[in-house]
């Protein structure tokens, strides 16, 4: 199902219009317009949240709607409906793109293999598609805080659709952070759909900026593409400028992980609180040089003030922004209890 599903609807209509054939037609019909009404949630994103495969299903989409729109069999019957799930889908990512124009590395998803924002968002201009509205993040669980030097983006959503996980990752609460217009700390991305051991760290919660604790994942990631028992999240506080959630993924290990992230004057606060003992992870982009004093991570134009640390921990681990791919890089282990206040200035 899922993505899969679609591509073979997408495929079926081209084949429809190129053999001029009806029951290919009835075919493809009956599998696009039930999954696209399922797979675009209510604020465009695309429900395996990856967005990656976002962007691969919206040039699908685009191009069927050229297709049809261009051409007389069959009515036109799909055109209005194509249309309104393209402007969904070019909403969501126009919202979610960082001022760089890059997508976040989010659950699985690399550089090089989907069509880049800006072609796509021309490729929708051409055919006379643009999103005009504002979209509110919702539906798809992420939600972005931005002002002055800080763009932030931040996961509180459902690891996917339950029956359809398979791009999901451990990442729930994860977040990425760009200043100034570069991205400082980033998600591990995904260097590689092979069963082996790096595939099990870069879908682990350790590979994100999150909350682990007694070395489990907050979700059960497993084999290539598979997830077992899942983190549900409650949000609780959902403002433009603050937003607050809980996830039961540690709750067999006795505790819920609450995170609040909010704009404090011109910096942004982070508050995670669980019962017991924690560790927050920090990735940092390669070429990013980090200095550890005491509880204070500084960087060249700004500096994070970890509060409630029982130990920090400097490591290096791997950054994959593209397949086959895989460059060494600096992140932190920071040891807590129970409460962890993360200033970044």
């Amino acid at each position: 199902l899922g993505n899969h599903l679609l591509e073979n609807g997408f495929a079926l209509l081209f084949g429809a219009y190129y053999f001029n054939d009806s029951a290919f037609y009835k075919k493809a019909k009956s599998i696009l317009v039930p999954e696209l009404r399922e797979q675009v949630l209510g604020d465009g994103g695309h429900f395996e949240r990856s967005p990656m495969y976002h962007c691969i299903m919206l040039y699908r989409v685009l191009d069927c709607y050229n297709l049809v729109h261009n051409n007389t069999l069959f009515g036109r019957e799909l055109e209005v409906f194509l249309r309104e799930k393209a402007e969904a889908m070019l909403g969501w990512l126009r919202e979610i793109i960082y001022r760089d124009g890059k997508i976040p590395l989010l659950n699985d998803a690399a550089f090089g293999i989907a069509p880049v924002a800006k072609d796509l968002m021309e490729y929708g201009q051409r055919l006379g598609i643009t999103c005009c509205k504002k979209v509110k993040l919702k539906e798809s669980g992420y939600r972005k805080l931005q002002f002055g030097k800080f763009e932030l983006l931040m996961d509180v959503g459902e690891v996917g659709p339950d029956y359809q996980p398979g791009h999901a990752h451990a990442d729930t609460f994860s977040f990425e952070l760009y200043i100034n217009g570069r991205p400082v700390i980033v998600d591990t991305g995904t260097s590689t759909y092979e069963v082996n051991d790096t595939r099990f760290y870069e879908r682990s919660t350790a590979a994100h900026n999150t909350i682990v604790v007694s070395g489990q994942n907050s979700s059960q990631v497993w084999a290539g593409h598979r997830v077992a028992r899942r983190a549900r999240v409650r949000v609780i506080c959902d403002e433009e400028e603050r937003v607050v959630a809980q996830h039961d993924g540690y709750k067999r290990l006795g505790t819920l992980h609450t995170r609040g992230v909010e704009k404090i004057e011109e910096n942004i606060r982070i508050v995670d609180e669980i019962d017991g003992e924690g560790c927050a992870y920090l990735h940092f982009m390669p070429e990013e040089k980090i200095i550890l004093n005491g509880n204070i991570l500084t960087g060249s134009d700004f500096c994070i003030e970890l509060n409630g640390t029982r130990t920090i921990e400097s490591f290096s681990s791997w950054y994959a922004s593209e397949f086959n791919k895989r460059v060494e890089r600096q992140s932190f282990r920071i040891f807590f209890d129970r409460r962890l206040e993360t200033i970044i200035k």
